[in-house]
């Protein structure tokens, strides 16, 4: 068994990856049968999987999603769990192709990044798999513009060093966002190949992060909240969507806030449909704030839509952005 190891916070690689491996070794005559996929399956089935012999009908590739047994406490695995999957991974047969892969939240600090690289489970696969660490890209990085030029040049467009920086200046850096919006790109100025900056502005669906504004309110820079709305704006955000989504974000924040009080954190986290590290996050984020703070905030979200569909206020930014300095 040949067993490989493709782990970090770039998805996007992680995913090509993976689609190499199956792409050298799997017969499409049999891939219905010899492709599998398991997202962290119980130790008994793992060791199953793990064991797996070889048949006549072409290499097998199993791929096992191991997210589950870092970040599910439900799932964490023993010592001699650990050390059984170990021996066995010492085993060997030539036509069964076995992939682990780990993808770490985009939020994770390098502090908590480095922490997952010293789980065992992570040692171990490290040295017993073909490993490589697909890391995500400093949106700074050189080789970040490289890679975004030369997935431009796989679509038949011509992405400059410049456009290749503003494209990560309006997108951000994960590659899996890029790639999608590049393919969007194509079609929308066909048979024009050149990429410029008014083609970036009339065609991407801009990612800018929103999510900044909720983390702003909660640490009282009401200043930066307000700026970061206005720019989610002018990128062509409608403010109403913003104000869906300010108010989705605070009715989760409160049920989770509200949960935490009774339950453990992974069942908070499975109750609120998030992953229970970035529930922790999040928990971290609005320690300073309470159950009714939360609640006003978005009793003032409320007045803002209310503002605008019965009132029909002149200015639907103007009313968001009375709701954003608001007390709560």
């Amino acid at each position: 068994m040949t067993v490989y190891f493709f782990w970090g916070q770039e998805e996007y690689d992680i995913e090509k990856e993976v689609a190499s491996i199956k792409d050298k070794y799997l017969d499409d005559a049999f891939s219905s049968m010899n492709l599998r996929y398991f997202y962290a399956p119980e130790f008994k089935e793992l060791m199953n999987v793990l064991c797996t012999t070889g048949t006549m009908f072409g290499n097998i590739v199993n791929i096992i999603k191991a997210d589950g047994y870092l970040f599910d406490r439900d799932k964490n695995l023993s010592d001699e769990q650990l050390a059984e999957i170990e021996k066995v991974l010492g085993t060997s047969s030539d036509n069964v192709h076995t992939i682990f892969t780990l993808t770490i939240p985009r939020e994770y600090s390098p502090k908590d990044t480095n922490k997952v690289a010293n789980k065992e489970l992570v040692k171990i696969l490290t040295k017993k798999a073909q490993t490589k660490a697909c890391n995500q890209y400093p949106s700074y990085s050189k080789d970040l513009f490289n890679r975004i030029i030369k997935l431009g040049k796989e679509k038949n467009l011509f992405i400059s060093t410049d456009i290749a920086k503003y494209i990560v200046e309006k997108l951000g850096v994960n590659l899996k966002i890029i790639d999608t919006e590049l393919d969007k790109l194509q079609i929308a100025i066909y048979p024009d190949t050149k990429v410029s900056k008014e083609n970036i502005n009339s065609n991407l669906n801009f990612n800018e992060d929103i999510f900044k504004i909720t983390n702003y309110l909660f640490e009282g820079k009401k200043d930066l909240a307000l700026w970061e709305f206005r720019k989610n704006c002018d990128n062509g955000k409608h403010h109403l969507e913003i104000l869906a989504f300010l108010q989705n974000k605070i009715s989760q924040c409160i049920s989770i806030k509200t949960d935490i009080e009774n339950m453990p954190l992974a069942e908070v986290a499975r109750k609120n449909i998030i992953g229970e590290y970035p529930a922790k996050l999040l928990l971290q984020t609005m320690s300073n704030l309470s159950v009714s703070n939360l609640v006003n905030l978005k009793k003032n979200l409320i007045k803002a839509e209310e503002a605008i569909k019965t009132d029909y206020s002149l200015s639907g930014e103007l009313e968001i952005e009375k709701a954003i300095l608001s007390d709560f």
